[in-house]
């Protein structure tokens, strides 16, 4: 698996047929493999996951196993993000209510950890990365402020 999902998860998520009618997976029933609009829609919705993890301090993982401790958060997230678009992208396509419900619930995490409400399992953020961050070092934090005319206050 390149990304953080792959057809697998979305197909124990909304079932195959519904996997299959999104464009998502290459066949209805049996074997299946990923569609380049999977891959495609995966990176999109990665990307938007991995900004807010940036904007909140974290680095990001390049991929997902689904046995790291933010895998289940992280991968829940970036299903709700690229499963949205792809139904909005889908003319004549309803998105189901439990799955509009999911798909509001996982974006409120993801406001919460941009907001840095939610902390995300297994990864530590920096505070000096995160947007607002600052760092001083000893000799920055004591010097004294000069005035206009070059007095120390």
């Amino acid at each position: 698996m390149a990304g953080w999902i792959d057809g697998t998860y979305v197909v124990n998520a909304i079932g195959q047929i519904q996997a299959y009618r999104l464009g998502l997976v290459s066949t209805q029933s049996g074997a299946f493999t990923d569609t380049a609009a999977l891959t495609q829609y995966e990176a999109g919705a990665r990307g938007i996951v991995a900004s807010v993890l940036v904007f909140a301090g974290y680095s990001p993982p390049s991929t997902l196993t689904g046995t790291e401790d933010c895998a289940g958060l992280l991968q829940r997230i970036l299903f709700a993000v690229m499963i949205r678009e792809v139904y909005l992208l889908r003319p004549g396509i309803a998105m189901p209510n439990t799955t509009a419900a999911a798909i509001g619930i996982a974006q409120s995490d993801l406001e919460s950890i941009k907001t840095k409400s939610l902390p995300v399992p297994g990864l530590t953020p920096s505070a000096i990365g995160a947007v607002g961050g600052v760092q001083f070092s000893p000799a920055q934090a004591f010097q004294p402020f000069r005035g206009l005319w070059g007095t120390n206050f």
